[in-house]
């Protein structure tokens, strides 16, 4: 029987809303950091090197942080607590299959 770690409430705010603000200032911006050399080489590698070109980079960007950014979450979560949010898992593994 594993008992929940109690955890800052900042930080735990931090890691639930965290991953969907990474997904949304992403897309707002995304234009520009595609401009960047290093995230165009990432999203080139993830979805073929036309992606960053045209128009659904950003939207192909930003989907590609949010997952690094809920596996992030998860695994901070799961260190810190020895539990997983409910929604940030069915959230995550949502976002691995149609990502």
């Amino acid at each position: 029987m594993t008992t929940e770690r109690p955890i800052n409430p900042v930080l735990k705010f931090v890691l639930e809303i965290g991953p969907i603000g990474v997904f949304f200032l992403v897309f707002q911006y995304g234009e520009r950091l595609l401009e960047m050399p290093a995230l165009a080489g990432l999203l080139g590698s993830l979805a073929g090197p036309e992606a960053a070109q045209g128009t659904n980079g950003p939207i192909l960007l930003a989907t590609a942080l949010f997952m690094i950014a809920i596996a992030l979450s998860l695994t901070v979560s799961w260190t810190l607590t020895r539990t997983l949010p409910k929604m940030a898992v069915v959230t995550g593994v949502v976002v691995a299959v149609f990502g």
